[in-house]
């Protein structure tokens, strides 16, 4: 997304606009986190060592998957902002010493075999502060499956088996991989008009992609889609 990537692990969201993004870490030492949020790790009794803070990753993740989510026009049916929760899994054996609560808030720094325990606590939390505002913003489950999908159509897995640049036969100039979109028949689904390069409406592109045999698989605007009667 504008030249910056997410490795997002796990995302769940859900009828009324909220975002869950999962970060794993397979940490199964001892997991120190200080007030300040920095996160070290030490094996045995080994050398402690300094990781880079999974909150803030997530954190990072989350303005990356904002901006996608107003690109593909996927809002509130108020009109309202997502709402993005962060939650990082660590190895179940791992061991974790955490700051005092009111210093710095590790409640959402949970060890995997935790998750079903957490997540009833965030649906209970969640229920009891919901707002009308929020009611009046809930979407269909047909909904979700649409976003879903476009989420899938701007996904690129990196291919497991792709060597580095520096270890490519002929490096520097060697071609990189070809991108996962490119090895695909199926021309991807974006909502941008295919003749006139506008941004369109998440329904003028479900209107096309809904009649592929009429678009031939492309999205158009409402008055490109005239052209097609």
């Amino acid at each position: 997304m504008d030249d910056e990537v997410a490795q997002i692990d796990h995302l769940v969201f859900n009828r009324l606009f909220d975002f869950i993004l999962i970060e794993t870490k397979c940490y199964n030492g001892h997991v120190l986190i200080n007030e300040h949020g920095e996160f070290s790790v030490r094996y045995g009794s080994g050398k402690l060592f300094g990781v880079p803070s999974p909150l803030a990753q997530s954190e990072r993740h989350g303005r990356v998957l904002a901006r996608l989510l107003e690109r593909l026009g996927i809002t509130g049916r108020l009109g309202t902002q997502p709402r993005f929760h962060h939650l990082v899994l660590l190895h179940p054996k791992a061991i974790i010493t955490r700051p005092a609560p009111e210093r710095f808030d590790t409640r959402n720094v949970i060890k995997a075999d935790q998750f079903p325990e957490w997540r009833e606590r965030w649906v209970d939390s969640a229920s009891a502060t919901t707002a009308m505002s929020s009611l009046l913003n809930i979407r269909g489950r047909d909904t979700l499956k649409d976003w879903a999908e476009l989420l899938i159509q701007a996904h690129h897995p990196t291919d497991l088996l792709a060597l580095p640049d520096f270890m490519r036969p002929g490096a520097p100039s060697a071609p990189a991989p070809q991108a996962h979109a490119e090895m695909t028949d199926a021309p991807p689904k974006r909502l941008i008009c295919a003749t006139c390069g506008s941004k369109i409406s998440f329904a003028e592109g479900k209107f096309c992609w809904s009649k592929p045999e009429r678009f031939g698989g492309l999205q158009y605007c409402r008055e490109h889609q005239q052209v097609f009667r």
